[in-house]
């Protein structure tokens, strides 16, 4: 996946685990040093997608500089996720918005 022109990849695991979170469990991972994003499939389709654009949107905060806090970039993750499921329930309009 091209990220601001550094090519991705995306690996899915069930045992995605991180120590600082409360519970230990992550839905997602991005390392932007390995160019890297992890996504937890022990969850269903659509926390699988949700933290797709999470981990997305964290590389582009990394990438360019934005310096966004976590609250910003889980409001951008729920806002276009549910922009992208209302375009592709709408695929039928052939374009329009």
């Amino acid at each position: 996946m091209d990220v601001l022109g550094y090519k991705y990849s995306i690996r899915y695991s069930d045992e995605l685990k991180d120590d600082d979170v409360p519970d230990g469990i992550l839905f997602g991972k991005c390392e932007t040093s390995k160019w890297q994003i992890d996504i937890n499939s022990a969850y269903d389709r659509i926390n699988q997608e949700t933290a797709l654009v999470h981990e997305v949107i964290e590389a582009i905060n990394s990438h360019a500089g934005l310096e966004l806090n976590h609250q910003t970039i889980c409001i951008l993750e729920a806002t276009i996720y549910n922009m992208i499921k209302q375009l592709e329930s709408n695929e039928d309009t052939q374009g329009q918005c």
